[in-house]
């Protein structure tokens, strides 16, 4: 079958994380774009009749038989579950939380045979996020050929969920891709993260005209406008990846 038709056809696509911010939009743009959608969180299950025509089910991933039993069966795996960021868990949950789960999905995916998995990752792999010992980039602009340098447990975790996609693609021949996200936001919760960030850069820019800011902002409302890329637009490029067929996607890490 040639990658356009797989790219017409409905493919089914297991999201895991579905509950949370970038698993629910993956999930919501997939059933809208006519694929069948396996969601799969740790939350309970609406057991009674919900008119959804997405099947849930219970599942703590970093338990292999968990993983096992429903990594399978499916076109591709949108791998979004884990903790999003290290400051409300201790280090070694955080840590072996993320490992361990996307080890599992991907022992899985091998040995049922998933021919595709697009991973969660993150832009913390770079290591700046949550520093310790705080650093600025090496370059600018920052893209996948920055040293990987996170010291954090969180960054660590997605370094090392990275290389495990890697691992995948030479064990299977199959295809992986991490997208690196930053702080994923949603409208809800957008002014009540950044509205302070962004009204301090705005009055930065009118105090100082050489400010980094000056030139480009103008207003708070401006400055959002500018900044703010919709989690719709993250699930679009989820559904993309989950539809595509291998090399294009192919996990190369240098």
């Amino acid at each position: 079958m040639s990658t356009r038709d797989r790219n017409s056809t409905p493919q089914r696509v297991l999201v895991t994380g579905a509950r949370g911010k970038v698993g629910a939009a993956t999930v919501a743009a997939l059933a809208g774009a006519g694929h069948e959608v396996i969601a799969t969180d740790l939350g309970r299950p609406t057991y009674d009749a919900d008119g959804s025509n997405v099947r849930y089910v219970q599942a703590d991933l970093t338990q292999p038989g968990d993983a096992f039993a429903i990594v399978r069966d499916v076109d591709a795996v949108v791998h979004a579950a884990g903790i999003p960021e290290p400051t409300r868990n201790v280090a070694h949950t955080v840590f072996l939380t993320n490992v361990a789960a996307t080890f599992a999905v991907l022992e899985a995916a091998t040995a049922n045979r998933v021919p595709r998995v697009v991973n969660l990752s993150s832009d913390s792999v770079t290591g700046m996020t949550w520093a310790h010992a705080p650093f600025e980039g090496l370059r600018c602009p920052i893209d996948e050929t920055h040293p990987e340098l996170a010291h954090d447990a969180y960054g660590l975790s997605k370094r090392v969920g990275e290389m495990l996609c890697e691992a995948f693609v030479t064990r299977t021949g199959g295809s992986a891709v991490s997208v690196r996200p930053t702080w994923v936001l949603t409208a809800d919760t957008y002014a009540s993260n950044l509205d302070g960030l962004l009204r301090a850069a705005v009055e930065r820019a009118a105090a100082d005209p050489t400010s980094f800011a000056a030139g480009t902002t103008t207003t708070v409302e401006d400055t959002k406008d500018k900044a703010h890329v919709g989690i719709s637009a993250w699930a679009s490029t989820f559904v993309a990846m989950a539809a595509v067929l291998g090399a294009a996607f192919v996990q190369n890490r240098r």
